[in-house]
């Protein structure tokens, strides 16, 4: 099971979520987690081991268009 944790798009909101996606983590050992998040905010998310991958959204429309971004990319196997 793979579960994608949105991430907020600022920074302290941002810390404030890693937390969060820790528990998923330890309330569903078998799930990848995954971390959709901004460029500005991505990298707080990269020194976690429990995080499995970034998927990094685009700034123009963020989650709206998140089916043509994969398939685009390739990047994520969802």
């Amino acid at each position: 099971m793979k579960i994608i944790v949105r991430a907020p798009n600022w920074i302290g909101d941002s810390i404030l979520a890693v937390p969060a996606a820790y528990s998923l983590s330890r309330n569903f050992p078998q799930a990848q987690i995954w971390i959709a998040a901004k460029e500005w905010v991505k990298d707080l998310f990269v020194s976690h081991d429990f995080i499995k991958s970034i998927f990094p959204l685009p700034d123009e429309d963020g989650f709206k268009n998140l089916e043509g971004f994969n398939t685009k990319n390739k990047k994520a196997p969802f």
